[in-house]
């Protein structure tokens, strides 16, 4: 073995074909490297691109909820319910409320991640509308016990809501028409979201 590594041709062949090995291991690698830094890059530029997307869609999909919401504040149901003078008091007999019910419960399917709409009307009767009924503060939060509502001192203030419980999420909408007594419009944030 000593032989080979004597003769002069075979000592610069091996030197040549270990230094030729070397550039081109390192130019391998660098390579690999460059590839592997743009890849990640790339992984990272798609990850911003998908998290604006998200917050896009969260964005539409909140307002769309605001919109709705403003618009049963500009319903005529909502407007003759509110009325201060109760002129069409008689007007809310049980079809009205089951059509008032239908209308919640198809703007609450239509809405993504709402799992309903609370309208919480402190006049002319304390009232909770929902896509489930038409009830009372306390019986809300005997049958469905969801948000606490409570009436503040004044009632030129709206109603003060909070949660029952942990897994609860809402956000809260004050009526769009400057009212003596104001109401809002509680939404209730599907679980999954949490």
């Amino acid at each position: 073995m000593s032989r080979i590594f004597k003769n002069r041709r075979i000592g610069i062949f091996f030197l040549w074909y270990s230094c030729l090995f070397l550039i081109v291991g390192l130019l391998v690698t660098f390579i690999f490297i460059k590839e592997v830094r743009q890849e990640r890059e790339t992984y990272m530029l798609s990850l911003e691109q998908d998290a604006d997307n998200i917050i896009k869609y969260l964005d539409q999909n909140f307002t769309a909820i605001v919109n709705t919401c403003n618009n049963i504040f500009s319903s005529t149901w909502y407007n003759h319910y509110r009325n201060v003078a109760n002129i069409y008091k008689d007007e809310f007999n049980g079809m009205k409320k089951i059509e008032v019910m239908n209308d919640i419960a198809s703007k609450v399917t239509a809405l993504p991640f709402v799992s309903d709409i609370l309208i919480i009307t402190p006049f002319p009767e304390q009232n909770v509308i929902c896509k489930n009924g038409w009830f009372t503060f306390d019986d809300y939060e005997k049958f469905y016990g969801q948000v606490k509502i409570e009436l503040p001192e004044k009632l030129t203030e709206p109603p003060v809501i909070e949660k029952a419980s942990e897994s609860v999420c809402f956000m809260t909408l004050q009526d769009i028409t400057p009212r003596r007594i104001q109401s809002v419009i509680c939404i209730i944030i599907d679980n999954f979201l949490l």
